[in-house]
Parts: structure tokens; C-alpha cells; sequence
């Protein structure tokens, strides 16, 4: 004869908190991801010219990018040194082999005061990794326009993300910098943003 004993309350409560901590940072991800999704090389129209600055567009991958989307995620940024700056907005960036990386973001002015008065929709970001703690870098949102580069120690390497079209604020190349010597930015591989 067997005897069934039904899960304790205990049990239960600490199955489903287990699955929420797994689910939790998934759904996050995936709503960032949303603001890009991959484009094939062949969608470009042969008569289209990419911005000169750029490696060939084969060195990376192309992306979408909800402009605005992404505008209205990074408006919610706390300063970098302020006292929300440990409830700093998360941001997904697209990598070269397709992948994301995970940054918190925080709003960290780089323009002289009177110019950034004169052209307040153009907002720049300290980038801090989550997935990958060492990660760091800067990006820069507008509505023409979003840039970005940074460490990924993941794959020991630099990242940029680029407009490919001069008039286009949709489309974007993600490259690894070493694939385009000639705009190399080097970003900091210590903690010294922390």
C-alpha cells in the first residue's frame, strides 16, 4: 500500500521562486532584444551606400532598431551620479555573431552645458555590463541617430554599433572594432567607471 504525501507549502513556494528567478531575467531580455531584431544583408537595395566610415557590411551583422523605443527606455536613466544610479535602466545591445549583451545604462553627459541646452534629444549613456561584469563602454541616442562601443571580455574584443545610411536612423551594423582599424576605439578594460 502506498501513501501519497502531498508537497508542503514550503516546498512549493520555494519550486516557484526558484522558477521565477529563472524566468524573471529571460522575460527582461527578451523585451530589450524587441528593440532590435536582425536584418539580412540581402533586404539592402544594391543602389544604397553605406556611410563611407564603415568596414564592409559582411564584417558584422545588421539590425533594426526602434529608434524611439529605444529613446523612451534610455529617458528613464538615472544620472551617473546620482542616488538612483544602482536602479540604473537596462539595455540589450546587439553583438557581431548575433548575440546580445546586457547593459545597465546611465545618463552620463559628455557636451558642455550650453551646447547640450541647444540640442537636448542628443543624450549620452555610461554603459555598465551585467552579464558580463567587466563590460563597459558609451552610447549615444538621438532621434537620427544611436552609437555605441564597447568591451565585450566575453570575446576579448570592442564593439561598435554603427548607422549604416546616412538618412536611415533604423539601421545599424554591428561590427567587431578590430574589423575596421581605422575607426578602433579602445575602451577601458579596468574598473575605473565603477
Amino acid at each position: 500500500m502506498y501513501s501519497f504525501r502531498s508537497p508542503s507549502i514550503r516546498s512549493i513556494a520555494g519550486i516557484l521562486s526558484v522558477l521565477l528567478l529563472l524566468l524573471f531575467p529571460f522575460s527582461r531580455t527578451q523585451a530589450q532584444i524587441g528593440l532590435w531584431s536582425e536584418v539580412s544583408f540581402r533586404s539592402i537595395p544594391d543602389q544604397a551606400k553605406p556611410v563611407p566610415e564603415l568596414p564592409s557590411l559582411e564584417k558584422g551583422a545588421l539590425f533594426q532598431l526602434n529608434i524611439s523605443g529605444m529613446q523612451a527606455r534610455c529617458a528613464a536613466a538615472p544620472g551617473e551620479f546620482s542616488v538612483a544610479a544602482a536602479d540604473a535602466t537596462i539595455v540589450s545591445l546587439p553583438l557581431p555573431d548575433g548575440s546580445f549583451q546586457t547593459f545597465q545604462i546611465l545618463e552620463s553627459p559628455l557636451m558642455e552645458p550650453a551646447l547640450a541646452a541647444r540640442y537636448p534629444e542628443i543624450k549620452t549613456y555610461l554603459l555598465k555590463g551585467i552579464d558580463d561584469p567587466l563590460a563597459r563602454g558609451r552610447m549615444s541616442v538621438s532621434p537620427e541617430e544611436c552609437g555605441a562601443y564597447f568591451t565585450s571580455h566575453q570575446f576579448d574584443q570592442e564593439v561598435m554599433i554603427r548607422k549604416v545610411f546616412k538618412d536611415d536612423p533604423f539601421t545599424y551594423l554591428t561590427y567587431w572594432a578590430k574589423d575596421h582599424p581605422e575607426q578602433t576605439v579602445s575602451c577601458m578594460r579596468d574598473n575605473s567607471l565603477d
